[in-house]
């Protein structure tokens, strides 16, 4: 495991524009991964491995986490997310300047089954280019993975997850195909996340490749999570590096709904690029 570790740590080359759609599926993807490995009725089994998460405190639970007198539920986890994301960039060189602006409603629903994942997201966007309006369904993403679980050795938890991005909206017209590696450790307050992927974007004829990377610090303050989020892609078919930080206070209000929080910044860029994210999650 540390040597996978030591790999994702090494595939930290440089990632298209980390658009809102991107920005809320990352803190999404994040926030779960994470809850799915919380112990949530403090029975000994992860929720990712629970199939009864609400246990009555001190019932004895057998390995799947119910007691004898719990019906253990289809799906481990089971949570919907929406929320509001707004983006404002601005393209400047010598000859023109454009400015884009865009709202993204999105909705997510992530289930969990024995460390299997499936995350299906769309919603809606409204956006504008200079004076060209332009609003309607998003693109749809769906994922599935596996989540590998080594917390009870000490090297937290380790995921492979492949997603593809169906044109649903008017402004796509491709596939996009990402292949996804991650890993997750936390120690006592302080929490580590990778993510790192390849992409492939376009038709079965030919393809755009891009590889990226996210970085996740964060602490936790009681019921608040502060932390500061870095994002690199590199396209290898157009020679060009994207970059942007983001900061974030993710909250959880009980054990059904959680709060988040974000602003980011583009940077190392020659475009102005400003996004501020608002999701609750609902836990089934």
């Amino acid at each position: 495991m540390k040597k996978l570790i030591f790999i994702l740590l090494l595939m930290l080359v440089s990632l298209n524009l980390h658009s809102s759609e991107n920005n809320f599926n990352y803190t999404q993807n994040k926030n779960t991964l994470i809850g799915s490995f919380e112990d949530s009725d403090v029975d000994g089994v992860s929720d990712a491995n629970d199939k009864c998460p609400d246990t009555p405190i001190l019932d004895i639970v057998e390995a799947n986490g119910c007691s004898k007198n719990q019906t253990p539920k289809f799906f481990n986890t089971l949570s919907l997310t929406t929320g509001l994301v707004y983006t404002k960039k601005e393209n400047k060189s010598r000859f023109k300047k454009q400015s884009y602006e865009e709202w993204f409603f999105p909705v997510s629903i992530f289930a969990n089954k024995n460390n299997w994942i499936f995350t299906l997201t769309s919603g809606y966007i409204d956006s504008k280019l200079n004076k060209n309006s332009n609003n309607g369904i998003s693109d749809t993403d769906v994922i599935v993975g596996y989540l590998f679980d080594y917390t009870k050795e000490g090297y937290g938890v380790f995921g492979l997850k492949s997603k593809v991005k169906f044109p649903t909206s008017d402004t796509s017209e491709y596939e996009d195909y990402t292949f996804q590696a991650e890993t997750y450790q936390n120690f006592n307050l302080h929490s580590f996340f990778f993510d790192v992927g390849y992409s492939a974007i376009g038709s079965k004829r030919s393809y755009k490749n891009s590889y990226y990377f996210d970085g996740d610090y964060s602490y936790s303050i009681k019921k608040f999570d502060v932390g500061v989020h870095y994002f690199i892609e590199r396209n290898l078919d157009e020679s060009r590096t994207l970059q942007d930080i983001s900061i974030y206070t993710f909250y959880k209000l009980n054990k059904n709904y959680s709060l988040y929080l974000g602003y980011t910044r583009d940077c190392f860029d020659a475009r102005d690029y400003d996004s501020i994210s608002f999701n609750i999650t609902y836990n089934f």
